[in-house]
Formats: C-alpha cells, structure tokens, sequence
C-alpha cells in the first residue's frame, strides 16, 4: 500500500518537477549569457586601447566581439524573461488542471524550443569567429541562426497560446504584453530580414529605413518580455495585482506599444524621409514625458518600499535599481529624440551610453529581479551581503560607464560642431578609457557576485532533486 502511495505521488509530482527544471534551465542559460555578455563587453572596451594589441594577434576582433556581445545580451534578456513568462504559465497549468499529457507535451515543446536556441548560439559563435557575419546590427548571424531562432520562437507562441488562448480581455496587463510580444517579435524579425531580397538590399535608404524600423519594434517586442515580467514580479511580491489591472498600466503599455513602431525615425533623422514621419516619431516620444512622471513618483516611493521589503531583499533593491535607470534613460531618450540635438550626438557615445543604459540599467536588472525572485522561491536563495554589495557594485560600474560615455560624447559633439571633426574611436582620450574600464571592472565584479551563487545553486538544484520528494513547486 505504501509503495503503490509512493509511486502514485512520484507520477503526480512528475510534471511539478519537469516545469522546475525546465525553468531552471533557461535561468542556467540565461546566466551564462550574461556573464559572457560582461565579459565580452570588458573586452570590447580593451580594444580602444593601443595598449591591447595582442587582443588582435589572438583572433579577438572588434567587429567580432561587437556582435557577439550584442548577441548574448539579447539572448540573456529573452530567456530570463521566458523563464518569468514559464513560470506564470505552469501556474496556469496547475489550476486548469488539464490532462497530464498536455502538460508533457507542452514541456517537451519547450525544451525542443531551448535545443533551438542553443543551436543557434553555438552556430553563431562559430560563424562570427570565423568572420561569417551579414553586418547587420542586430542580426549579425546568418539566415540559418534566425531560422533556428524563429523557430524556437514559434514553438514558444505555440505554447502560450495553447495555455491562454485568444481570450484575453479580462486578464492582467502583463499577460497582454507578452500576448503582444508573440506577434510583434515575429512580424518585426521577418521585417529585419528583407535585406535578403534584392529589391531592398540594392536601394540603400530605404534599406536602411526598414532596417531601423524593424530593429525598433523588435527591440520592442523584447521590451514587452521584460516590463511584463516587472510587472508580473512586483505584483508577488506586494502582493497587490491592483496597478496590472488599471487604466493606468493599460495606458502606459498602449503608448509605450506605439513608441516602438515610431522610435526608428530617431536613427533616420538624416535620411530624405517624410517629414510626417518624422514629426509622428518626435510627438510620440514626446508623449513619454506621461511615464516619465509615472516613474518620478515610483522613484519617490523607493525609500519606503526598501523600508518595508525585508522578504525579497534583493528582488526589490533590483526593481529599484530598474527605477532609477529608467528616470534616467528617460531623460535621455527624450533629449535625443529632438531632432537639432539628435543632429550633433548621434553617431557619438552619447547612443552607446543611451543603449547601454537601457538594454543593462533597465533590461538586465530586470531580467536578474526576476531570476532573485524564482530563484528566492526554488532554491531558497538569501539575501547574503556578498549579493547586496554586488548589486550595488553592479549599479555603481554603470553608472561609471554611462558618464564616460556621455562625457565622451558632448565632447565629440562640441568638436564636430566647433572644428567639423567627425566622431571617431580614434578621438577616445586616455582618461576616458580609465574610467570606462573602471566602470567596465566595477560591473563585471558586482556581474560575478550576483550570478555566480545563483548558477551553483541552480545547478545543484537540477542535479540533486529527488521525484519522490520535489522541494520545488510551480509558481
């Protein structure tokens, strides 16, 4: 009697500890990405030195290490959120109480999506170091890399479609954004590729205007991973569902929506493009002045939030973080969306600085927010002083490089505006280097104290969990 009980609660646990390893991992992988991101993004600052020419006698080319950088960090980005996204929907899962062997069969679907992915990394890093790169921006690998990469895509659509269906309308905000993100990430990355077709790729302005508006959107769709996830984390740990449900959320998630089929005129400002479109994009994001001041009073709150959040310590320094960085990228971004100032800093560090800030300041902190919060659920993670401290090494580094690159770029500015000197590496002064790999240093170290215990863990928890005795549950 016991051992057919026994058995009975290792078959019913069985798919409860199928969803844990899945969703640890795509944490696993999303980890070792980010580390490599840090690390790739250290060494991309090395080459704008004269001091690191061995780095060139060793194959580390800049034009190599530049999209493979760029790579990881998106990569590191889509699969941290999914596993926030996994996680709502096996809890889904768990109170539909559907057959076991959909359960199964939409696990396995997922774990063929993670093969994919891997494939497609282990493809890309070959081909961009043996110099096999289109030159594109964004998607740098080949077509075979973005077949495997849209593929995976498919099969994860699928999937969430399959758990939630079409029938959306009563449901959270965040679900509508991940809802959105589906479609848009599919749209935009077929767009991204129309260069493959001679009737694009043989006129150059409008190759390039389709490149950047797909690049937006795309960027986009993955933002709406992430501010899904957000919301989905805050909600838990307030345990307040309320703002994912108001007009205000809605609001905001409708104009930020717009925004990413708008922002690409920001880059094509000196394209002989329509006026209208212009002025459309200006407007738009002008109109981010609303979350601005959203996110002014989520940055007021901040002191009595960490006051009052002793439970998730580390999850809720990490959204705070998230506040702050993007007070500030809003700020800037709106700057650089005025077209006489977007004349004299685009093409500057003043991008890098921007893009940086946005895709590490608000998109990873995010990203490693929701990995403390599963991770705080799974694997019992506490919030020791070596994590804290890294978190704010991590912001520290951050906002070291942001500066310096910011710096870096007004300078470039005022020359090319005074002397007509274009922007180039070749102006990068001696001190901004310092400090850019001081910053560089600083965060890779805070990188390495928040993600190394989290990996460990994770590995552990995947290798030693017993079906007879499953510790960890679905969300």
């Amino acid at each position: 009697m016991t051992k057919v009980r026994m058995e009975s609660n290792s078959i019913l646990a069985s798919p409860d500890l199928r969803q844990l390893k899945l969703s640890g991992a795509f944490i696993i992988l999303s980890l070792i990405l980010f580390l490599l991101t840090t690390s790739l993004g250290l060494l991309a600052i090395a080459h704008y030195s004269s001091h690191f020419t061995v780095m060139q006698q060793w194959g580390l080319e800049f034009r190599i290490l530049s999209p493979l950088h760029t790579f990881c960090a998106i990569t590191f980005i889509f699969t941290g959120g999914l596993a926030v996204v996994f996680s709502f929907l096996f809890s889904v899962l768990k109170r539909q109480r559907v057959d076991e062997k959909l359960k199964i069969s939409i696990l396995n679907r997922c774990w063929v999506q993670l093969v994919l992915w891997i494939s497609a990394g282990i493809l890309t890093g070959f081909c961009l170091s043996q110099g096999n790169f289109t030159g594109r921006e964004y998607i740098a690998f080949t077509p075979e890399v973005s077949f495997l990469i849209l593929a995976g895509w498919l099969l994860y659509a699928y999937s969430f479609l399959q758990i939630m269906g079409f029938r959306i309308k009563k449901q959270p905000v965040f679900v509508w954004m991940w809802f959105t993100g589906l479609f848009l990430f599919v749209f935009t990355f077929a767009e991204a590729h129309l260069y493959l077709l001679d009737y694009f790729f043989n006129r150059p302005i409008r190759d390039i205007a389709i490149q950047w508006k797909s690049y937006g959107a795309l960027i986009g769709s993955m933002n709406l991973v992430v501010y899904g996830s957000l919301i989905y984390i805050s909600g838990k740990i307030s345990n307040d569902s309320s703002y994912a449900h108001s007009k205000l959320a809605f609001s905001l998630f409708f104009l930020g929506t717009l925004n990413s089929f708008t922002n690409f005129a920001h880059h094509t400002y000196h394209l002989p493009q329509s006026n209208l479109v212009q002025s459309i994009s200006f407007v738009v994001s002008m109109l981010e002045i609303i979350i601005l001041l959203k996110v002014l009073l989520d940055l007021l709150a901040i002191p009595g939030l960490m006051k009052h959040s002793k439970k998730h310590q580390v999850t809720t320094l990490l959204l705070c973080s998230v506040t702050f960085w993007t007070f500030l990228q809003l700020i800037l971004s709106l700057l650089i969306s005025i077209p006489p100032l977007n004349a004299l800093i685009h093409g500057t560090f003043v991008i890098l600085a921007h893009s940086m800030g946005t895709m590490i300041g608000i998109d990873t902190l995010a990203i490693l927010a929701g990995i403390s919060y599963l991770s705080s659920k799974h694997i019992n993670s506490e919030a020791s002083k070596i994590t804290l401290v890294s978190i704010w090494l991590l912001n520290l580094g951050l906002l070291v490089l942001w500066v310096t690159f910011l710096w870096q770029g007004i300078t470039s500015s005022y020359d090319l505006f005074t002397q007509g000197m274009l922007p180039s590496s070749l102006n990068y002064k001696p001190a901004t280097f310092i400090w850019a790999s001081l910053g560089g240093l600083l965060f890779f170290t805070g990188s390495i104290g928040i993600t190394l215990p989290w990996l460990v863990q994770w590995l552990k928890k995947m290798v030693h969990t017993n079906p007879d005795n499953p510790q960890g549950q679905c969300i």
